[in-house]
């Protein structure tokens, strides 16, 4: 009887072996495999002799699977005990490119730059001569260099090049006063995202609050430093309350849009060549770097606008809703008096502060105009980071 029982237990470990051999001669005989990749869940990409190979063992009970999509499915090996679950991986993207009507953004930079995914991992490193197109569809991200599928990802792409070289959208237009620059060159990191509520893929650029503000282009560049100082302490006061509330635009992988080409009515934001054409904005960013309107001793929130018509008016009068906002009165302002209003007009007249710097007055006094009963605070703007939407493909 016993004899029997040890013949049973040794057909019985000659059958697992077998079958866990069979497993590894498919993989090893199938040329889309990745063969070092062995002992981490086995992803066939969806083609026809692989998913009948892997049919047949599946009906066999040989391996289970976990997940399938209309580009991959993933099985594991379940011939084995529970406390030996050996999982055999193969780490192979699609081999079909995205179809024609999926959402795709273009993106190179001015020297060599990676590829990276949501984990920071790199996926490729790329020439700064080449581009590399980021397609989207059906809850799948499609990397291809050079017409070739490199990777997909699940979670989005990110490009990275690093702190000496720019990001180029080339698929992206901003022409300068007079066309003839395309401001289409990033600091930072892109990070190309689908957002299901807007229905769009999306270019996002990350970075610091401070790098952020080098490209906010919403004042005149000639205009006197204190109206510049002015600027960027409200830009960065704007900026701060929406990163600590969430974003501005709930729901969507961005904190603000850049108020381009009909995107958005954020702040105006051009990056990195802006930056290198408009000298005294940067100057006074750095100038006043980490300074915020605070209120009873918090960060703030600024609105402004072009000019007002002779007076400010409080969010109330705006239609705004009953913000509870006492440092944002309504307040005469003379310098524009008779003058078409021009924005919102609640807060900040950017006309009023242009001409009482024209006069003299000091940034901190003309805020305390605009805005009542504030005072100038310090954040750590440098570690807190931007996500500003560049553009977005609908798909």
């Amino acid at each position: 009887m016993r004899s029997i029982k040890k013949r049973n237990i040794a057909e019985a470990l000659v059958a697992m072996l077998a079958l866990l051999l069979a497993c590894l001669s498919l993989i090893s005989e199938n040329p889309i495999f990745n063969r070092s990749a062995a002992f981490t869940p086995i992803d066939f990409s969806i083609n026809k002799n692989v998913t009948e190979s892997a049919s047949q063992l599946f009906s066999k009970g040989t391996i289970k699977k976990i997940t399938e999509s209309k580009t991959m499915l993933t099985y594991y090996l379940s011939a084995v005990s529970a406390d030996d679950n050996i999982k055999l991986s193969v780490n192979n993207p699609p081999t079909t490119a995205p179809p024609n009507e999926a959402a795709k953004i273009s993106v190179g930079a001015t020297g060599p730059f990676q590829i990276k995914n949501e984990t920071e991992e790199t996926i490729a490193k790329v020439s700064g001569s080449n581009t590399v197109d980021i397609s989207y569809y059906e809850n799948t991200y499609f990397l291809l260099i050079d017409a070739k599928l490199i990777s997909t990802s699940s979670d989005g792409f990110i490009v990275d090049a690093g702190s000496d070289n720019a990001i180029i959208l080339p698929s992206y237009t901003d022409l300068n006063w007079n066309k003839t620059v395309n401001l289409n060159q990033f600091r930072g990191v892109i990070d190309i995202k689908y957002s299901k509520k807007s229905k769009k893929l999306w270019a996002v650029n990350e970075l610091s609050l401070e790098d952020y503000l080098r490209g906010v282009s919403e004042a005149k560049a000639d205009a006197p430093s204190e109206h510049l100082k002015v600027m960027a302490i409200v830009e960065r006061s704007y900026a701060w309350h929406h990163i600590k509330n969430g974003g501005k635009h709930e729901g969507e992988p961005f904190i603000l849009k850049n108020s381009r080409g009909g995107n958005g009515d954020d702040q105006i934001y051009q990056g990195y060549l802006a930056e290198l054409r408009l000298p005294t904005i940067v100057s006074a960013a750095v100038a006043t770097r980490g300074s915020v309107v605070t209120y009873l001793g918090d960060p703030v929130i600024t609105p402004y606008s072009s000019n007002p018509g002779g007076r400010t008016l409080s969010p109330q009068e705006a239609g705004w809703g009953n913000l509870n906002w006492p440092w944002v009165k309504s307040v005469p302002d003379p310098d524009t008096a008779g003058m078409v209003k021009n924005g919102h007009g609640v807060g900040l007249s950017g006309v009023g502060s242009l001409k009482r710097a024209e006069r003299g007055e000091k940034n901190e006094n003309i805020l305390g105009y605009y805005f009542p009963g504030t005072s100038i605070g310090q954040v750590p703007s440098d570690s807190v980071m931007m996500r500003v939407a560049i553009y977005g493909v609908e798909g």
